[in-house]
């Protein structure tokens, strides 16, 4: 059998040098529209995240707690909640309370407010939220705890369904904390150990 011949080197593309373009040419020239253009001379409307951006650097971020009462059978239930929002803290316990769904109760009224100190991405680390969150908690356990909480005192007023902050929460000792500095303690803590 005679030897194999050395095989050369694998031809390459060239790098260098002009491009040829091996692709057939289209139609390059512009398209015109024909569907006429509706005139208009209104200014261009304000885009809605444009009027948000506007309404938060005129007003902070901030956190409310509410209450909402309701007399049942010589009883006055009340349910704890909290909300947030830019501006007064009254008109953001009034647009909270506009689509609530505890319906039958009096109009919310405020209880506390705070101004977040981080952006809303951040809120877990802000300790107004924080604080808000655990004000909420307590407001829910002053009135006896929530209804199917079961540490819930006997002739408990509470309307609240669920317990605001969950009993096994892993920030619930930071929110009963905080709530407690900022506005003093209200119930004692009722979350797990």
């Amino acid at each position: 059998m005679p030897p194999i011949p050395p095989i050369g080197p694998i031809p390459q593309p060239p790098t260098s040098g002009p491009r040829v373009d091996t692709k057939p040419k289209t139609d390059t020239t512009p398209k015109t529209d024909t569907k006429p253009k509706p005139k208009t001379d209104a200014p261009p409307r304000t885009k809605p995240d444009e009027k948000k951006r506007r309404r938060r650097k005129k007003n902070p971020l901030r956190y409310v707690t509410y209450t909402k009462k309701k007399k049942v059978k010589g009883k006055t239930l009340v349910y704890a909640g909290y909300a947030r929002g830019y501006g007064d803290p009254r008109a953001i316990v009034a647009g909270r309370d506009r689509n609530h769904h505890m319906k039958g109760f009096d109009a919310a009224k405020l209880d506390q407010s705070l101004d977040a100190t981080l952006p809303w991405a951040l809120r877990h680390q802000d300790p107004s939220y924080q604080a808000i969150r655990g004000r909420e908690q307590q407001l829910a356990d002053k009135y006896g705890g929530a209804i199917k909480d079961p540490k819930r005192r006997p002739n408990a007023t509470s309307a609240n369904t669920n317990r605001p902050v969950a009993a096994n929460n892993k920030r619930r000792h930071i929110y009963d904390t905080q709530a407690t500095l900022h506005f003093g303690r209200i119930a004692p803590y009722t979350g797990n150990p």
